[in-house]
């Protein structure tokens, strides 16, 4: 692998890089997917009940899965804290399932409105999440161990000149246009995980171009939510 021709120096790099960041345990007997692999039991697995679907299913307010998984609620009724019910009550009807607007952040202050990460919904409003991230010391690990490498996000040659690299990272990030699109989006909107494009391409959405950050594999949802509470919190140099 290729079938043709070989990989550069530097992309061997970029994957070894790559490798050397993946969790411990998260793959090799194949999870619980059977020895031949399938769902990854690793450590980023998902721990919330998906009823044999993709994402995470929250059986007090699906309409779908009310209480448990394959139990539909009739027409006209709402799935209220898990039971089918005629009304929501005191609760908001969002999607068939009652929730409450002032602490659900998949619906802060109104249906469909979502907080982004690194936010809590609280009086119907998405604020950033209480605690203290340090870039130094949390942020910078995540770039160095998943980005820069050579080959990648590090050096005279990094993609899209952007060096993720110690020393350089903040610089690079924060208040800079994102080459990549053309609305005035920022790699680091510092108190606006929302607005950052580093999220975007974290999460692989609404990406202008290229592809998701890092190419290959995902970020644990952990190291995401550290990046996203650092931005959330002013996306300081400390």
């Amino acid at each position: 692998m290729p079938l043709t021709g070989g990989l550069s120096a530097e992309e061997i790099a970029c994957i070894e890089s790559w490798i050397a960041g993946l969790p411990e345990g998260g793959g090799g007997g194949g999870g619980t997917g059977g020895a031949g692999g399938g769902t990854d039991a690793g450590s980023d697995a998902p721990t919330c009940e998906t009823c044999g679907g993709a994402s995470c299913v929250d059986l007090a307010a699906d309409v779908s899965n009310c209480g448990a998984c394959g139990n539909v609620c009739g027409t006209g009724e709402v799935c209220n804290a898990g039971a089918c019910a005629a009304t929501c009550g005191m609760l908001e009807a969002c999607g068939g399932g009652c929730v409450d607007t002032q602490t659900d952040p998949a619906n802060c202050g109104a249906c469909g409105n979502t907080c982004a990460a690194g936010q809590t919904c609280a009086g119907g409003a998405c604020t950033c999440a209480s605690g203290s991230v340090s870039f130094a010391a949390d942020v910078q690990p995540i770039f160095t161990t998943s980005c820069a490498s050579a080959g990648c996000h590090k050096g005279a040659n990094a993609q899209e000149d952007l060096d993720l690299s110690a020393g350089n990272a903040y610089a690079a990030l924060v208040d800079v246009p994102a080459s990549q699109c053309n609305d005035g989006r920022k790699r680091v909107l510092p108190g606006d995980p929302a607005q950052s494009y580093l999220i975007d391409k974290m999460m692989n959405v609404d990406i202008c171009s290229g592809t998701k950050m890092p190419k290959l594999g995902l970020l644990p949802s952990a190291q995401i939510s550290t990046v996203a509470n650092w931005i959330c919190a002013g996306a300081p140099n400390n």
